[in-house]
């Protein structure tokens, strides 16, 4: 097989018939990434805060370099002291 994903039309093995072009065939890729299990896929949760809340949060979570969302998740689940 060539570097641009080609194969010779004498090649058909694993070749997606759809996908012929010019005088080659290109070979179909089974794409992308296996599916998760249903207990590894997340959920996107809304929570609303005021401004001061929000600041105070960022501020927490900078304080020990860490994303407001993991910092929100560390205090959620009691993973993390009060600071």
């Amino acid at each position: 097989m060539s570097k641009t994903g080609f194969v010779s039309v004498d090649t058909l093995e694993g070749v997606d018939e759809n996908a012929i072009t010019s005088k080659s065939v290109h070979i179909k890729n089974p794409g992308g990434r296996p599916r998760k299990e249903d207990h590894e896929r997340l959920e996107k949760v809304t929570i609303y805060l005021t401004q001061t809340e929000k600041k105070d949060a960022e501020t927490k979570a900078k304080g020990i370099g860490v994303p407001l969302s993991s910092y929100l998740k560390m205090r959620i689940y009691g993973l993390l002291k009060t600071v």
